[in-house]
Parts: structure tokens; C-alpha cells; sequence
């Protein structure tokens, strides 16, 4: 596409790829690649990243409580942004709950890992699912330390 402004119009290119796959007794795998820049005498403001997500089968232990373990990893990185322009930890998809407009960066690296147990009893007709998350993520600025 091309944006055009009041300053300067600019192409934009980006892809986006993706792909998926199922194991009968090890899980399920899905993998995105994203790429995206303006041209202006050069890539400008543009970002590659690249996400892993994964799951196991329904697990089962005791032969009451099933339970399912995910894992998903993220990687950014800003390509020749302007010098206001950040990466920034978001809310619902790096770290669960954390927001600062101070954290921010050139390149995120961020992992959560979750486990999630889902309970055989319905008072009420509700089914209880138990569940425990870490979160962890990393921003870093290239021109600096």
C-alpha cells in the first residue's frame, strides 16, 4: 500500500506467514513470521516478528482432573524507527497485568507459559477450571546497554 501525507508519500511492504501443526500424542505447534516496513530512501519504521505457540493433548493423571500445559514465545524488533517510536510490553499479549509507558525498546522477547486443570466437579452445573501462569519478558534498546 502507499500512505500519503501532508509530508511525504511512501510505499509500504509486509508479509505474513504462518503455519500449523497437530501431533496425536505430542501437541499442537503454531509458528508466525511478520514483516512490514515503509520505503523512504530505505526501510523506515518497520518491524519483523516472529511467534510460537504451543500446547499439549489433554493430559490426564489420575483419571479425574485433565489438564493442559501452553507455552507461547514472542520476538520483535523495530527496524529504523524514529527516535519516539518504541516497542512497548502490552497487556494482553506479553506480560498479563503489566502496563508501563516507561518500558520500552528496540527489541521485546517475551514467553509465557500457562497450565490450566479442569475439574470434574459441577456444583451447580458449573464445571471449575484451575489454572497458573508465569509471564516473562525482556525490552531492550540496541544503542544501548
Amino acid at each position: 500500500g502507499i500512505e500519503m501525507n501532508e509530508y511525504l508519500n511512501r510505499p509500504y511492504v509486509g508479509f505474513h506467514y504462518s503455519i500449523a501443526h497437530e501431533w496425536a500424542n505430542f501437541g499442537y505447534m503454531y509458528q508466525r513470521l511478520s514483516a512490514g516496513s515503509f520505503i523512504n530512501n530505505g526501510l523506515e519504521q518497520g518491524q519483523i516478528s516472529y511467534n510460537l505457540k504451543y500446547f499439549t493433548p489433554l493430559l490426564n493423571a489420575d483419571g479425574r482432573y485433565n489438564y493442559r500445559l501452553f507455552v507461547r514465545t514472542s520476538y520483535k524488533i523495530g527496524i529504523n524507527r524514529f527516535e519516539d517510536e518504541f516497542l512497548q510490553i502490552s497487556k494482553g499479549s506479553d506480560i498479563r497485568g503489566l502496563t508501563s509507558r516507561n518500558l520500552r525498546g528496540n527489541q521485546l522477547l517475551s514467553a509465557n507459559f500457562e497450565s490450566v486443570c479442569y475439574s470434574p466437579h459441577e456444583p451447580l452445573g458449573f464445571r471449575f477450571v484451575y489454572f497458573i501462569f508465569f509471564d516473562v519478558g525482556m525490552l531492550t534498546n540496541r544503542k544501548k546497554s
